[in-house]
This record gives structure tokens, sequence and C-alpha cells, in this order.
């Protein structure tokens, strides 16, 4: 990869962090990372409020901390791999983008 196409590809990175951090894009991912949650407690709620024999009652995790540990994680590793990304451009001067974006998701 030529030095041109590493600057493109750190800028285009960083553009999705700069699109994260604008208000309009953050308030509606807040939204509707608090509209998951709050169905999830509605539906587990209702789910131990309706037992069934045929559907496990016991040992169910909490939905709503699960989805707290997953935008956590993922925000984290999306920080994480923003960091190794740079680091591989800068020590190596040669990053597969492609590959690196793929391995993410």
């Amino acid at each position: 990869m030529s030095d041109d196409q590493q600057i493109l590809a750190a800028k285009e990175l960083g553009m999705v962090f700069n699109y994260m951090n604008e208000d309009v894009i953050w308030d509606k991912f807040c939204d509707t990372y608090e509209a998951m949650r709050d169905l999830l407690g509605d539906f587990q709620a209702f789910y131990r409020s309706n037992p069934s024999p045929n559907l496990p009652q016991a040992n169910l995790p909490d939905l709503q901390k699960e989805w707290e540990n997953f935008i956590h994680a993922s925000l984290e590793q999306i920080v994480h791999n923003g960091r190794v990304s740079f680091d591989s451009m800068r020590d190596n001067k040669y990053v597969d983008v492609v590959a690196k974006f793929a391995s993410w998701f």
C-alpha cells in the first residue's frame, strides 16, 4: 500500500470516530441503546411472569446486563482495532486495510 493509500485509510478510519462523535449521531445511538435495553427488560419481565412448562425459568441471564456488556465490548473492540491498525501502519508502513476491516466483523 502506498503512502497516499495509507493516509487515505487512516483518514477514513478517523471519519468513523468523527461520525460517532457527532452529537446527533451519538444521541441516536444512545436512544437506540436505551430503547433496546428497555425492550429486553420488558421481555424478561413478561417471560418471568408467564411461566411455561416447556421453557426454562431458572438461571436466566439478566438480558439488560448482557446488552450493556455486549455494547461495551463492541465499542472497546472498535477502539482497539483502530489503534492496532494505526500502529501497524506506522510500524510496518503496510496494512491490508480491507482484511483488517473484514476481521472486525
